[in-house]
């Protein structure tokens, strides 16, 4: 396959680009979260990994380390980027908190700063984002969702629903890198730290031996 990077795009109007839309690109070239709304106009691959989602808060704040529930108040700021999932959990989740919103071209490390710097209360990150940050960043963030994250998604290849035939030769080929090790393998390499983990997918199959 010869890949042509066609155009650089934000998270709000990744899909806009899809044949389904507009017919600018095949595919989006990061892998992305797959939910409910973006599903109403595109397809997903099968997943690579999927992500737990976390709850970062400043290191010295305690207010909900007892009851992450109540983060959903008016007083609670999180950080989002416009477009980006995040601000699709809060809304969900914690209906009441205000939305500290970022331009959706913003990395995602200054949702982070702003935690810090007291402008949000919380970001939600996947814990190799977090890690990522925090090494620039030590010791300034912590994660009051690590046993039972905030959300859990698939992180698969985003595409037009029209091209089932290019979907499943994706999948096929991404079935073939799990069977194969080569997945796990690179996933292991890039995980930052043992807390800071990706979600394998069940094995769909069972060794006679076992």
């Amino acid at each position: 396959m010869r890949i042509e990077w066609a155009e650089e795009v934000g998270w709000q109007n990744m899909i806009e680009g899809l044949p389904s839309r507009s017919d600018h690109y095949d595919m989006i070239g990061s892998s992305v979260w797959a939910n409910a709304e973006r599903g109403k106009f595109a397809d997903f691959s099968v997943p690579i990994f999927f992500s737990p989602v976390g709850a970062f808060v400043r290191a010295d704040d305690h207010r909900f380390d007892t009851n992450i529930g109540n983060l959903n108040s008016k007083a609670v700021r999180v950080a989002v980027i416009d477009g980006e999932i995040s601000a699709d959990i809060a809304r969900q989740r914690f209906p009441s908190a205000s939305l500290f919103t970022l331009p959706q071209l913003s990395d995602l490390s200054q949702m982070g700063l702003e935690v810090i710097q007291g402008r949000a209360d919380v970001v939600f990150w996947e814990p190799s984002v977090a890690a990522t940050f925090l090494k620039n960043h030590p010791g300034t963030l912590r994660n009051i969702a690590v046993n039972r994250p905030v959300r859990v998604y698939a992180t698969c290849f985003m595409l037009s629903p029209q091209d089932q035939r290019f979907r499943r030769m994706l999948d096929v080929a991404l079935l073939e890198l799990h069977n194969n090790g080569f997945v796990d393998a690179v996933l292991s390499k890039y995980e930052p730290s043992p807390s800071a983990f990706f979600y394998r997918l069940a094995r769909p199959y069972e060794s006679p031996t076992e």
